[in-house]
């Protein structure tokens, strides 16, 4: 970068405006999950727009900082940090996931019955009945499928299945840090 194009350090107050805004978020997704009252469909998403507001916020005066992406790492780790506990509220998929992981380590092929076949009838999991569409066969790719078999082989529950998507998550936000570098572009958004 040539120094015409590196930004200004932001006043004093931008850090402020930005830690500020990103503890709202943060409280916001965390009562989100763990706020029983926080449900579906108006409650949850007045809080969702509450938390994107406020992120909104802390985006505008981080963008025209020159460390900023430093503190958009922190916030990305603690958000998924805070959330991690918590069971899926979005999508029922996750079962469907474990299920397969569950099939394959009992040495079946995931894509030759659906959940609800005669042929499973041994293969169980207390989380079966809230697998989504059981009559029909696995959608998902061979290469998520050896994701799932790698959560069923560490204990097969949200919890590891969220640690993983964790894992991978910020290794890619990471590579394509290291890439855009590597290439001598810039991190920013700008």
């Amino acid at each position: 970068m040539t120094p015409s194009t590196i930004p200004p350090e932001p006043k004093p107050n931008a850090w402020r405006i930005i830690a500020a805004a990103g503890l709202v978020e943060l409280a916001l997704l965390a009562g989100l999950g763990w706020w029983p009252g926080a449900t579906f469909p108006w409650a949850g998403l007045l809080i969702f727009a509450a938390a994107f507001t406020a992120y909104a916020v802390a985006a505008t005066q981080v963008l025209h900082t020159q460390r900023g992406h430093l503190y958009i790492w922190g916030v990305a780790i603690l958000m998924r940090l805070v959330l991690l506990p918590l069971t899926p509220e979005l999508s029922d998929d996750i079962y469907r996931y474990l299920w397969d992981g569950q099939v394959q380590l009992a040495g079946i092929n995931p894509y030759r019955y659906a959940p609800a076949a005669a042929e499973l009838a041994e293969v169980t999991t207390v989380y079966q009945g809230l697998i989504n569409n059981p009559g029909v066969h696995t959608i998902y790719p061979p290469l998520a499928q050896l994701a799932f078999l790698a959560i069923a082989l560490v204990g097969g529950a949200i919890f590891q299945a969220k640690l993983l998507w964790l894992g991978l998550d910020l290794g890619t936000a990471w590579l394509l840090g290291r890439v855009a570098s590597i290439t001598g572009r810039s991190r920013r958004l700008t």
